[in-house]
């Protein structure tokens, strides 16, 4: 028996039957894409190849400069686990083993390309640079810039939560589009793409990604605690909590006094910020003096 799906997509009735993917324009937005898979049960071939065709996809692939060859490792790329499990489809996988790749890959190119760019900066200090560099908020930011919020496939409960925008799960999608395209076109074309979203934030941001400036502003947690200690003895805390958004309410407390709160996605994000945020306060600096 065929499923009659309510929504409409430039005019035209959208049908599911329960062995076939069905038929619509391949110009198809992928908010759309994913709502239709949880219509009815897809043909997997069919729903990797409208997901292939999607606007969504080339756009992506418009900006990075790349076109993906292996249809199966793009859809791969940019499933959630949360997706993966509603849909019940063997043959597809989340985005965890080529995120595990990807990760790999792109913490071997960000590492030599500061290896050569700071010929003066010891191993230590690369270190740092690199964690500055290779990290949840940082390459969600990159991820924002190519839109990979727009190709990112999560599951009904997860898009309530606005999952498909959260710094965590776009940081991996970028993580996990590397690894894809090391498996499919090779190292030095993995580099190509990385260094054409680089170029993307230079332009976007007016600074280099890789500036050697954000070894003085990464580490603000460890900076606060070595603070916090020296002046109390005592270590900084984090309380955290969801509210009922879903969102990370996260408390900052010193020498045991509650001095900022903030909500966000991110736990670990908020935490940055809030010592960010302390570390910069005007009363902070008065006491440094």
């Amino acid at each position: 028996m065929r499923k009659q799906s309510n929504i409409r997509n430039n005019g035209d009735d959208l049908m599911l039957t329960k062995k076939n993917f069905f038929f619509a324009p391949k110009n198809i937005q992928l908010s759309q894409l994913a709502i239709e898979f949880f219509e009815g049960v897809c043909d997997p071939q069919h729903a990797v190849s409208r997901f292939y065709s999607s606007q969504n996809i080339k756009v992506l692939q418009k900006k990075i400069k790349y076109k993906f060859k292996k249809k199966n490792n793009l859809l791969s790329a940019f499933s959630h686990k949360s997706f993966i499990n509603e849909l019940k489809i063997e043959q597809l996988s989340s985005y965890e083993k080529l995120e595990y790749l990807g990760d790999s890959v792109l913490n071997l190119i960000v590492t030599e390309k500061i290896y050569s760019l700071y010929p003066n900066l010891q191993e230590g200090n690369l270190s740092k640079l690199r964690g500055a560099l290779v990290n949840e908020q940082s390459l969600a930011t990159l991820a924002k810039l190519i839109d990979l919020n727009s190709v990112v496939l999560v599951g009904r409960g997860e898009r309530q939560k606005l999952g498909h925008e959260r710094d965590s799960i776009l940081a991996d999608c970028l993580e996990s589009m590397i690894g894809a395209i090391y498996l499919e076109a090779g190292l030095k074309k993995a580099q190509e793409v990385l260094e054409n979203i680089f170029l993307l934030y230079q332009k976007e941001e007016g600074k280099l990604f890789l500036s050697n400036s954000k070894l003085e502003t990464f580490d603000y947690k460890s900076k606060l605690q070595e603070w916090s200690y020296r002046e109390y003895k005592k270590l900084p805390q984090y309380l955290a909590k969801r509210n009922s958004q879903g969102l990370y309410e996260v408390q900052l407390l010193i020498n045991e006094k509650l001095v900022s709160t903030m909500i966000g996605t991110s736990k670990k994000n908020c935490e940055k910020d809030l010592a960010k945020q302390y570390l910069e306060s005007s009363l902070l600096k008065e006491n440094l003096c």
